[in-house]
């Protein structure tokens, strides 16, 4: 049990940066334009995709390993889990 917590942690820190690197490219792009990128934002929009799509994995990954924890709670009676639920 103390190894998926471990784990579960190792998720949130990954969720926790992938919204910041999300965040910090969707401040970019309306308060400061990057100087060294073309007139169309290339690169921009090349880190954008990449960015927001591992931060759609990464969320539904999170999401999943809570389902499944709340779901292995559930299953296991109170009094040998110690928590109601």
């Amino acid at each position: 049990m103390k190894e998926a917590l471990f784990l579960s942690a190792d998720l949130w820190m990954i969720f926790a940066g992938c919204t910041a690197a999300g965040t910090v490219i969707a401040i970019a792009y309306d308060f400061f334009p990057l100087p060294f990128d073309d007139a169309n934002r290339t690169i921009f929009y090349t880190a954008a995709p990449a960015t927001w799509g591992t931060q759609g994995f990464v969320y539904f990954r999170a999401y999943l390993a809570l389902h499944d924890h709340r779901a292995a709670l559930e299953a296991k009676p109170a009094h040998a889990t110690g928590v109601i639920v």
